[in-house]
């Protein structure tokens, strides 16, 4: 992989995420490069340093997307991706408040949970504290899904507004990659 001024690399876990930003968040952003994305769940940390090494050595544009997790606070999510990945920039790395599967209950509305069989009383007006085994205990029997089909199937009904309006790091990510890359 050659990195170019012409390409922004976001880094995320895995499909879902992809989809996510592929389809309601990258477009409405307008962004000026193009945008490749890289899913570091199934690669091993010496593939993926390597990766990082090849973005990074020519100045290469990117964005490396995580959950916090059960990390305490940001920046000792931040510290533990950079003991990890040593090249990698804090400014690059964004954490997702707690993780991206607040983002997607924050673009349900009640109609939209109604449709998918999600109990709308598992969804605040602020996301932000949403942790992915939540998504377990939001999916009704009525759904009959698990939770990764529940994330496809929300991005069938997410409303890119309101998700950022219900979560702060959705936010954050959003205005931060359009001030940077528009």
């Amino acid at each position: 992989m050659s990195p170019d001024d012409s390409t922004l690399y976001i880094f995320v876990e895995g499909p879902t995420d992809q989809a996510l930003l592929e389809r309601h968040i990258i477009p409405r952003l307008r962004l000026s490069p193009r945008v490749r994305y890289i899913q570091y769940r199934t690669l091993s940390n010496r593939d993926l340093r390597n990766i990082l090494k090849g973005t990074t050595a020519d100045g290469g544009s990117y964005v490396f997307l995580r959950d916090q997790d059960d990390f305490g606070c940001y920046p000792s999510a931040i510290a533990r991706v950079r003991q990890v990945f040593k090249q990698i920039e804090s400014r690059r790395v964004h954490i997702v408040i707690r993780s991206v599967e607040g983002w997607y209950f924050g673009g349900l509305t009640r109609s939209a949970c109604s449709k998918l069989g999600v109990n709308y009383r598992f969804i605040s007006n602020n996301t932000s504290d949403v942790r992915g085994s939540t998504m377990s205990a939001a999916v009704t029997d009525a759904c009959g899904l698990g939770p990764t089909e529940l994330l496809y199937a929300c991005l069938d009904v997410f409303d890119l507004d309101r998700a950022k309006a219900r979560n702060s790091s959705l936010h954050r990510f959003c205005s931060r990659l359009r001030e940077e890359f528009s």
